[in-house]
């Protein structure tokens, strides 16, 4: 976890410096004490409010991270930016100050849409054969990253869909804090019986602590599970890093394959793999599909496939963008997600 911390730091470092250094050049600004001040404690402030979380409960440090995960965000934006501009300069005459104020200008109207769009919920609809039934899957809230009123609005837009039952894919928080032990309560008012598989973040937060307070909302934990419903088979397992290792207790668990076999997991697996196993449908998310373009590109290159449908024979797989953010509160090219699964034997496999 050092190194790993250690890792974080020098990347956010070097990414500030570079992002802080060009444009205090082409704006005709000092690089004297406020440049490395500067520098230094945007490149440490995330880390360093995550840190200070594990031993202050308390409204100001939640604030602190929400006010550097936004910074964090305007930094990826203003790197990206920069990175068009060290090509373009070359082709188009310019003069450098009028180059680093358009620069932040569109910077800043790029992270006000990204901002905008972070408040908006949309509702993926797909559409798959089966026996008749209305699964709605929530994944990636993490509340703490996102607003009260954010939740709020994901609870409300969630019971108008009416479904017959409600499936949570991981990273529900982010922190097990006084505010998201507050923020927790709202799954109550959710009216279809409500299922939780974990994601990397509730180890991250502590995982039975977790547990313990979905227990007490009537959340039913499918950590290593399989529960039989009236017309299908629900399979659930924790997050785990190793995929082999999460397929190898995919072959232990008594899948009835007579059934409609439904998987609650965090990440994306083999498709392969699930068509073999007998999984008739998997509900998967942690890819953000990158939150803020192009981090996708990134991300496609540990997690693939990043977003969607995906078949193989009667197998299939949706790989959902989330229904909250993590860090900065910000959308760019993708967008915040509630995924309605409408099932019935003579639908195909598509989504809207």
């Amino acid at each position: 976890m050092r190194i790993f911390v250690l890792i974080v730091l020098a990347i956010s470092f070097a990414m500030h410096f570079y992002v802080f250094w060009r444009l205090f050049g082409l704006l005709g600004w000092r690089r004297r004490w406020g440049f490395w001040l500067l520098t230094l404690t945007a490149s440490v402030a995330l880390v360093g409010s995550r840190i200070l979380e594990a031993y202050f409960d308390h409204i100001l440090v939640d604030a602190a991270f929400v006010g550097s995960a936004y910074a964090l965000g305007l930094m990826w934006l203003a790197f990206c930016v920069l990175l068009a501009y060290e090509v373009m300069r070359w082709c188009v005459p310019h003069r450098k100050r009028t180059a680093g104020i358009s620069i932040v200008a569109v910077v800043a109207v790029l992270a006000g849409y990204a901002t905008w769009n972070a408040t908006r919920i949309t509702v993926k609809t797909v559409t798959l054969p089966g026996p008749p039934m209305r699964i709605v899957q929530l994944s990636d809230v993490h509340i703490c990253s996102v607003s009260d009123a954010h939740f709020g609005r994901i609870i409300e837009h969630t019971n108008r869909l009416n479904p017959d039952m409600i499936c949570i894919t991981g990273d529900l928080v982010d922190t097990l804090s006084t505010r998201t032990r507050q923020t927790m309560q709202r799954l109550s008012e959710l009216k279809a019986p409500v299922f939780f598989t974990s994601g990397n973040h509730e180890y991250y937060a502590g995982r039975w602590e977790v547990l313990d307070e979905l227990r007490r909302l009537n959340v039913t934990i499918m950590d290593n599970r399989v529960v039989n419903l009236c017309s299908a088979q629900l399979v659930g397992l924790p997050d785990m890093t190793d995929k082999q290792q999460a397929e190898a207790e995919l072959l232990m668990m008594p899948i009835d394959r007579r059934q409609f076999v439904i998987l609650m997991f965090h990440r994306p697996l083999d498709i392969g793999f699930l068509e073999e196993r007998g999984i008739d449908l998997t509900m998967v998310g942690h890819t953000h599909r990158g939150q803020i373009f192009p981090f996708g590109l990134i991300v496609r290159l540990f997690e693939s496939p990043l977003y969607g449908l995906h078949r193989c024979g009667d197998s299939a797989m949706y790989i959902t963008s989330g229904t909250g953010l993590w860090g900065p509160r910000m959308r760019l090219g993708t967008n915040n997600e509630i995924v309605l699964y409408e099932i019935a034997p003579d639908n195909p496999f598509s989504t809207d």
